[in-house]
């Protein structure tokens, strides 16, 4: 996890350096999250309880929903004891953030990706812009009507309102706020009209991201690994 933390802190400055050249204007992109996993009845079902495990913070029925031989980032071990020990799970099984993390994941939709099925949606679908400007300084605005907003602040004049459409990262600031009991930084970004502003890093969704995929077990469908970074 020290790695993927550390390699995402690495293009967050790298992409502020770039951001001197970035495009004045991009296509617009709209991403709404899709849920794929209808196409297997199989599939379906486990997402479904999936859902009312995460929904009920069931750490146990997480376990059981889990592969055994369950890959967390970059962790050379496999096991589920990995995932809780990254986050204090033993002690605190209702972990806050971790079951928020787990709620976007299971319901921004999937899609199916190399034999096996990925969550959130954009995982496996991102699409960019312009390509030839590099793909990874995008992000898909994870939600309805997101505010930008005109300083690094909530009680700030709101700029734009957008739903699941392409920003342009230019800058991570130095504020951070506790929203509804979730607390973030401010990210400064250009919307595809040109016009800037400030988004709460909650909704930002990227390459490098938090993701789950799931594999098929003994004929049972399970989450195989949990990641963020490269």
């Amino acid at each position: 996890m020290k790695r993927s933390i550390f390699l995402i802190l690495v293009f967050f400055v790298a992409a502020g350096v770039w951001a001197g050249t970035a495009p004045k204007k991009f296509k617009k992109v709209v991403m709404k999250p899709v849920d794929q996993s209808s196409k297997d009845a199989s599939l379906k079902k486990y997402i479904v309880s999936l859902k009312t495990i995460v929904k009920n913070k069931d750490l146990k029925g997480l376990k059981a929903a889990t592969s055994p031989d369950f890959a967390y980032c970059f962790d050379s071990e496999v096991g589920f004891s990995i995932l809780v020990d990254n986050w204090n799970l033993k002690s605190d099984p209702k972990n806050a953030k971790f079951w928020k993390l787990m709620e976007f994941l299971v319901n921004n939709g999937g899609t199916y990706q190399d034999g096996g099925y990925s969550i959130p949606y954009w995982y496996g679908s991102l699409q960019y812009p312009d390509d030839d400007e590099g793909g990874s300084v995008y992000y898909i605005l994870a939600g309805q009507n997101v505010n930008i907003r005109k300083e690094p602040s909530s009680k700030s004049a709101v700029v734009a309102k957008l739903s699941y459409e392409t920003v342009l990262y230019l800058e991570s600031s130095d504020v951070t706020e506790n929203i509804g009991g979730e607390e973030y930084p401010w990210i400064k970004v250009r919307l595809s009209d040109g016009k800037e502003g400030y988004v709460f890093e909650k909704y930002l969704y990227g390459m490098y991201s938090y993701r789950a995929t799931f594999e098929k077990v003994g004929g049972q469908w399970k989450m195989s690994a949990m990641a963020a970074g490269d």
